[in-house]
């Protein structure tokens, strides 16, 4: 883990990864911009109330416009000028097991609503902060599950496969329209949480340490790359 001061904004902080992600980033010394949906869920408080110094937390609704301006906006009253690491976490899957027949046109837009224009929404209100920082970062959460090359078996899951292959597109979008910003797409891994399930091979206070070390390390070669938590590429 890197031991400088970064200033780090993790969309979707309410549980799992994104929560997990927060205490490594607080514990490491980090200042932590904490993005929940809902302030007043229990989550959201327990983390408020244990690191005041160094830790904000606020609300933001990805899908929602005027919720990320609202984000913009309070940024600025707290004379946050810069970002260091901006993690697009805040992510869905609908209809878990469903193929071509049972997945309905609402499932795959609540995927893509989420998924991809919510991190479109969210950096785009971010990029000036991000640009003011000496090496600004974005981490976008993605998903082995969106590679083409290795899709060869599974016929489920469309709306969300579909959602996190446009993902690697914007990244890689972002990665060429930005060349001094680091923009890399990350599979986690299959790890035990509300998307990945009971049934997971992986535990997140397993994964997240790798993950966490590994956004905070990456480099400008790394930047439009599609890798895994430990930094292995994985093909498009």
């Amino acid at each position: 883990m890197y031991t400088d001061t970064r200033t780090i904004l993790i969309t979707g902080a309410s549980r799992g990864i994104g929560m997990a992600l927060c205490d490594q980033f607080l514990d490491a010394g980090h200042r932590v911009i904490a993005c929940h949906r809902r302030l007043g869920s229990a989550d959201a408080v327990e983390l408020s109330q244990a690191r005041t110094e160094r830790l904000v937390v606020l609300e933001l609704d990805v899908t929602a416009p005027e919720s990320v301006l609202r984000l913009v906006g309070e940024l600025e009253r707290r004379e946050i000028h810069a970002i260091d690491v901006l993690i697009n976490n805040a992510g869905v899957l609908t209809n878990r097991s469903g193929g071509l027949l049972t997945t309905t046109d609402a499932e795959v837009l609540e995927c893509f609503d989420v998924n991809v224009l919510g991190t479109v929404r969210v950096t785009r209100a971010l990029i000036p902060l991000l640009l003011n920082s000496p090496r600004g970062t974005i981490a976008n959460i993605g998903s082995r599950a969106a590679s083409l090359a290795l899709t060869t078996a599974a016929a489920d899951q469309y709306g969300y496969r579909m959602s996190k292959c446009a993902l690697n597109m914007l990244t890689r979008l972002i990665c060429l329209e930005f060349p001094s910003l680091v923009a890399t797409a990350i599979h986690p891994g299959w790890i035990k949480t509300d998307i990945g399930g009971p049934h997971a091979s992986l535990e997140l206070n397993d994964v997240v340490p790798i993950l966490g070390n590994l956004i905070l390390a990456l480099r400008l070669e790394q930047s439009g790359k599609f890798l895994t938590h430990s930094g292995d590429h994985i093909p498009w």
